[in-house]
């Protein structure tokens, strides 16, 4: 599975609007919501906010990766935004965050949770790729960058990966 093929042009958004932790997921579960990709509100912004008073998911540079395994969901759900002022996500390194990369998994499919997890994590290390995310100024234009340009990054890593061999073909778009 891809990162890239989990991007869905309703659930990008360049101009997100809270300015707290708890109002920035509230956004997002609301944007879920109205797109039909959940059903549960309330239990899946109590579960966010739950895994977030464990631990932020904050995890530094200007990003966070909010996400949890929910009871009664069908597929997997992932969310990218902008926050253009910044949002204090408790970080680990205390920096405001900017992008968010929120996903939802099935309840018991925690190893596809922990694959997604991973394969964000890779992808968001890329610091040019976080920073063409970043300049965005539209949903479109993210949507493309987390499409074509995504699908290049996950190719990279693959043939990157040391139990695959190297072949110069993979790396060309297609």
């Amino acid at each position: 599975m891809k990162i890239s093929e989990l991007v869905n042009k309703n659930l990008v958004e360049v101009n997100l609007k809270s300015r707290t932790k708890e109002s920035l997921i509230l956004e997002i579960v609301d944007c879920l919501y109205r797109n039909k990709n959940i059903k549960d509100k309330k239990a899946i912004l109590e579960d966010l906010l739950g895994r977030e008073k464990r631990g932020s998911t904050g995890i530094g540079e200007g990003i966070a990766i909010p996400h949890a395994r929910i009871s009664g969901l069908k597929e997997v759900v992932l969310f990218v935004g902008l926050s253009r002022r910044g949002i204090d996500f408790s970080s680990l390194d205390g920096k405001p965050v900017y992008l968010i990369v929120l996903f939802l998994t099935p309840l018991l499919e925690s190893e596809l949770h922990l694959k997604i997890l991973s394969k964000v994590a890779q992808l968001l290390n890329n610091k040019v790729f976080v920073k063409r995310m970043l300049e965005c100024s539209s949903n479109d234009e993210l949507n493309r960058i987390l499409k074509q340009d995504g699908i290049e990054k996950e190719n990279f890593l693959r043939v990157l990966s040391p139990s695959l061999p190297k072949k110069e073909g993979n790396l060309s778009k297609t």
